[in-house]
């Protein structure tokens, strides 16, 4: 774990070290109800009795703080205690916890806690935006209803976005799978790279990156667009398929395709898309832009901008 943290988003949840000091001072009292956490949260034989002790803390420990703690606080929690045994397994629920009941809505994270760290980010709240920096473990962004914003440069989680309900931007790479079983409600846009892209999705999947399998038994109700490159696009999938660029094989169930060939007989679609390639772009340096972006972007506002245009040029949506 890094004992320095990478501060290249000023303003995002972390403030410049003070001179002397590599990372905020943890709170006492914080660092008091971590160690009471990790106690709980260690193996216990009773499991039943070990959940109910779990959810019995939660109700209880923001009454117990006098102050809320800030994301560095929380944070210099994991460089005090990197040295204990399991941190890395127990620590993310804690954050978690914290993170959709703290004011801050930005949560910046950019601490190498290994590939161990895992669920980070699971369960966010609908008004928070967890953007990380570093490699972390499988599940990142389980279950999230918030938005995250992935700008990890090494192979980070098997899974990232399993089962999302809000939105996710990917400028990283993940090594397995992202947005998989991700739920109607759902927005990805992959500008980086996964090995199994919207893997039987419900929601709206945008690939501006690479993918070997994209859109592999995604449901009915899914919208696929392609534009970037693409092995295998759409494997037994019932969903709506959009590919702006061909991808090495087709291999489609039921859905509905427009081909590169077809695409291109609608200009406007390429313009929607060209724009939203050129903003998603601004994103990759700049965290401001990424976030303003997600921000105007939905499943509801993606369909209804596609159906616009595809029945405005007189194809079948």
């Amino acid at each position: 774990m890094k004992s320095e943290m990478a501060y290249k988003f000023k303003g995002a949840g972390h403030e410049e070290p003070e001179r002397k000091r590599e990372y905020t001072k943890v709170d006492s009292q914080l660092a008091a109800e971590f160690e009471k956490w990790l106690t709980i949260a260690g193996p216990n034989k009773d499991s039943k009795k070990d959940e109910a002790k779990k959810k019995e803390f939660f109700a209880e420990v923001f009454g117990r703080l006098k102050k809320m703690p800030t994301v560095t606080e929380l944070h210099a929690l994991l460089i005090k205690y990197q040295d204990r045994p399991y941190i890395d397994l127990y620590a993310p629920d804690f954050l978690n916890k914290f993170y959709n009941h703290i004011d801050e809505k930005v949560i910046l994270y950019d601490i190498d806690a290994g590939e161990n760290f895992c669920y980070l980010g699971q369960a966010l709240a609908s008004e928070k935006v967890l953007i990380n920096k570093e490699k972390s473990g499988y599940e990142f962004g389980h279950s999230a209803k918030g938005t995250i914003i992935n700008y990890a440069d090494e192979e980070v989680g098997s899974s990232m976005g399993i089962l999302l309900e809000g939105k996710f931007l990917n400028y990283g790479n993940v090594s397995e799978k992202l947005a998989e079983k991700s739920c109607y409600t759902s927005l990805c846009i992959n500008a980086g790279s996964s090995e199994h892209l919207g893997l039987t999705t419900l929601g709206v999947v945008i690939n501006f990156g690479k993918a070997k399998q994209f859109g592999e038994d995604a449901m009915s109700d899914s919208i696929l667009i392609n534009a970037g490159d693409v092995e295998v696009f759409g494997k037994g999938s019932t969903g709506h398929l959009i590919s702006l660029k061909d991808p090495t094989k087709y291999d489609a169930g039921s859905g509905i395709i427009l081909n590169a060939e077809r695409c291109k007989e609608i200009p406007k679609l390429q313009k929607y898309f060209d724009a939203l390639r050129k903003k998603v772009e601004a994103g990759r340096t700049d965290y401001k832009a990424a976030i303003k972006l997600m921000k105007t972007l939905s499943r509801e506002k993606i369909e209804s901008d596609l159906e616009r245009i595809i029945t405005g040029a007189g194809q079948a949506w």
